[in-house]
């Protein structure tokens, strides 16, 4: 009996490839929105009804294009960062704001405003070409891509310079950091510190820099542009109306972004934003007036005792920044004011077990890669949910994960924590 030749996996994913961009499209046409392109005013974003397309599409591609590399030209690939030269070039002198919208720029233009020789220019522009960032119409002139024109948001162009000029230079000592600090336990003993010869965390640093602070900020603005991290996940994917009239402590809040959103959806809250070194006339200015009575700031140091009761204590992306012994503190710092009941919202993102195992692969790389520049700079982490409940347990065993809620296509989850004594 002659056996069944099976499909070849490149002949496999090609016929995946084309029933999931035929499903893409069929939404996009229900939508009436225009197929993906890279023109300047092209729609940056898929509506959210092409997500399983998407990734369909996104992962399948990957193992195809990766399956038709040689192993060399695979690591090459995964190994070669020079293009961040060409990124930090580009948002230092911010070519995306120098070519006007609609219009054109040449080399030449670009090297008599940067004081570049023309032929370096040419260099890290078409680097940027290839990159899809500009578009390269004719020999020596770019316009604009959907990509570059988004580069001309200040959030967007200064998180990418922080990277391009920080991250990626501390990425640099991952692996000798580690070697003189093995156990990746303090904050103040990471890459970030051998890279760029300094002694404090990283945060102390930003703290003392105003222009690393302004580029801080602007990296947190970039959060809620990220797919998955939008803040609509977290304001429909948690019942926040049925936990009643409540007071929620918004812990490491930042500005008060969030806590502003929440209190706008849902009039059953009471906000107070406790982080470091706020200004808290500051930030409660920038309230809107009809929200004031409702969102109110508190300096406060999030590894300190915690000095204020509430219902609900909410935290998100605050722990990740930390190595464990660190989480555990801060989850330890809030029992003094706990009354029976009371909840802690952890908003984190929870690693797959194994690659692969629960999360789109492209999108999974993407948070492994966050995860080892947390490693750099912090000795933070991304977590499993095995290795949050091991934190929630030896924080203190009257913790009780009571439930986890993950909303369809979003990167964070709400992990709830009651306290039970």
């Amino acid at each position: 009996m002659a056996i069944a030749k099976s499909t070849p996996r490149i002949v496999e994913l090609a016929t995946q490839i084309s029933k999931s961009v035929a499903d893409l499209q069929a939404v996009l046409d229900a939508k009436g929105v225009s197929s993906p392109s890279f023109d300047e005013n092209a729609p940056p974003k898929l509506p959210k009804e092409a997500n399983d397309a998407q990734d369909a599409v996104l992962d399948a591609t990957a193992e195809l294009h990766d399956l038709l590399l040689e192993p060399v030209t695979l690591v090459l690939k995964n190994s070669a960062n020079n293009s961040m030269g060409s990124l930090g070039f580009m948002c230092r002198f911010d070519i995306p704001n120098m070519l006007p919208l609609g219009g054109k720029l040449s080399y030449a233009e670009i090297a008599k405003k940067t004081g570049f020789a023309e032929f370096v220019v040419s260099r890290f522009m078409r680097d940027c070409v290839c990159m899809r960032i500009f578009r390269e119409t004719e020999p020596g002139v770019i316009e604009h891509t959907k990509t570059s024109k988004a580069l001309r948001a200040p959030w967007f162009l200064a998180w990418l310079r922080a990277g391009a000029e920080e991250g990626w230079a501390t990425m640099l000592g991952v692996v000798d950091a580690l070697q003189k600090w093995p156990n990746a336990s303090e904050s103040d003993q990471t890459s970030f510190n051998i890279m760029h010869n300094t002694t404090g965390s990283y945060f102390e640093n930003v703290a003392n820099d105003p222009e690393k602070a302004a580029r801080f900020g602007a990296g947190m603005a970039t959060q809620w542009e990220f797919p998955g991290y939008q803040l609509e996940y977290l304001l429909d994917g948690y019942d926040w109306a049925a936990l009643g009239p409540v007071k929620v402590i918004d812990v490491g809040g930042f500005k008060g972004r969030i806590s502003i959103a929440l209190a706008d959806r849902f009039p059953n809250l009471n906000m107070l934003v406790q982080d470091m070194g706020m200004n808290e006339k500051e930030a409660h200015a920038a309230v809107p007036d009809e929200l004031k009575d409702r969102v109110n700031f508190m300096a406060h140091d999030v590894f300190g005792t915690q000095t204020e009761s509430a219902d609900v204590y909410f935290i998100r992306q605050v722990l990740h920044d930390w190595p464990d012994k660190y989480g555990i503190k801060l989850l330890r710092s809030q029992i003094p004011k706990l009354k029976k009941g009371a909840k802690i919202l952890l908003n984190e993102s929870l690693l797959p077990e194994t690659p692969g195992s629960s999360l789109p692969l492209w999108k999974e790389r993407d948070l492994r890669t966050m995860d080892i520049g947390l490693l750099a700079t912090m000795n933070g982490r991304e977590r499993t949910l095995k290795e949050w409940k091991a934190i929630i347990a030896e924080a203190d065993p009257r913790f009780v994960l009571q439930n986890v809620v993950q909303p369809k296509d979003s990167m964070l989850a709400v992990m709830e924590i009651v306290w039970n004594p």
